[in-house]
């Protein structure tokens, strides 16, 4: 069973989710002070749970959680007093993805509170009512995986409303990382196309000139923030078609491989296990690429079903490929590939969010 767009993307899509999905080399790659922020000894589990299991909403007050803690799947079991549920890994056999597994996206919207991954934000809200989010723990929030929640029409809007409160989203915006804000970006359906705004390095454009913002302009993205960051503190009881938060299971997962600088896809591929290298080689590889301090990179990305998702982490893992498993995904390999040896590649997997899927077909 294969499956096509629902609709045509956005062109900046595939460049923004490729930034996000490299996300957990965001310190190494942009020079920042990774030390002093995963240095953190107290950590959370975040275990994989079933489409409609319970979560208990994150106490402010509770230890920072290491975003790359190795994590284990499993039942719900407590941790620091409270329990956390999220996806893991990839989805489990037999895991039920959400539906519908097709969705509009109205906003998506990324805030960084530290200029690595610590403390990350990323939500997305759709047509059909589903928000979706995650958090990247920090010194005083655990991490979480893809969490949902619904809200009814009435509380979509409201969410629109707020986002557009901030006076930013008539047309697309590069800013500066300054004003206290360190790197983010929002995509927000003005009509019939997506307005993109962007702060510090979130973008994939890295020549476009960029305004330092203004106090107001950080002021309105940093309140956004704490609005979208805690919907439950100001949205009313009519809001919620279901306040519930549970696991978001994707349909499937986009797979992204690179090597080094100036390393062709014929290559990366060949230096993959055979298996592996028969199975993406049959997929559509679509190219992209990022520049970092170490200059130009290039990466390819297919899109893989649960199934096929599985059977390639299965290949990877009886070639005993180095694998991590986090709340950022499933990475094999070398991390940082900008600074390893031209023999050695990354791939990393990671979920499928509703605009970014497919729908099925025979």
């Amino acid at each position: 069973m294969r499956m096509s767009r629902q609709d045509e993307p956005d062109p900046g899509a595939p460049e923004r989710q490729h930034w996000l999905q490299r996300s957990r080399s965001r310190e190494a790659k942009i020079g920042a002070f990774a030390a002093a922020v995963i240095g953190v000894a107290v950590v959370v589990l975040i275990v994989a749970a079933p489409r409609g299991q319970k979560v208990a909403t994150p106490s402010t007050n509770e230890g920072h959680a290491s975003a790359q803690t190795p994590i284990v799947t499993g039942p719900p079991v407590a941790a620091n007093g409270a329990d956390r549920v999220g996806l893991v890994g990839l989805a489990p056999e037999g895991a039920k993805p959400s539906l519908p597994e097709s969705g509009e996206l109205l906003l998506n919207f990324a805030f960084g509170h530290t200029m690595g991954d610590q403390g990350r934000f990323t939500v997305s809200v759709y047509a059909d009512g589903r928000l979706i989010w995650r958090r990247i723990g920090d010194y005083t929030r655990p991490s979480t995986s893809l969490l949902e929640q619904r809200l009814t029409p009435e509380g979509v809007e409201l969410v629109r409303t707020e986002a557009t409160s901030t006076g930013l989203l008539d047309h697309d915006l590069h800013l500066t990382s300054s004003q206290g804000l360190n790197y983010g970006a929002i995509d927000f359906r003005n009509g019939d196309r997506l307005v993109h705004v962007d702060w510090g390095d979130a973008g994939p454009e890295p020549d476009v000139a960029r305004k330092m913002p203004s106090l107001a302009q950080a002021n309105a993205l940093m309140r956004l923030d704490r609005r979208l960051e805690d919907p439950a503190s100001w949205l009313p009881a009519s809001a919620w078609e279901d306040p519930e938060i549970t696991a978001y299971v994707p349909p499937g997962y986009s797979v992204c491989y690179e090597g080094g600088q100036g390393v062709g896809l014929s290559h990366v591929l060949a230096s993959l296990p055979p298996a592996a290298t028969d199975l993406l080689r049959a997929r559509e590889n679509t190219p992209g690429t990022y520049t970092n301090l170490a200059g130009t990179f290039r990466y390819w990305c297919s899109e893989l079903t649960n199934d096929e998702a599985r059977a390639l982490e299965r290949i990877l893992d009886g070639a005993g490929v180095n694998g991590t498993r986090d709340v950022f995904g499933l990475t094999y390999g070398v991390p940082d590939v900008a600074y390893a040896d031209a023999t050695e590649f990354s791939l990393s997997f990671s979920p499928l969010l509703p605009h970014e899927t497919w729908r099925r077909a025979p």
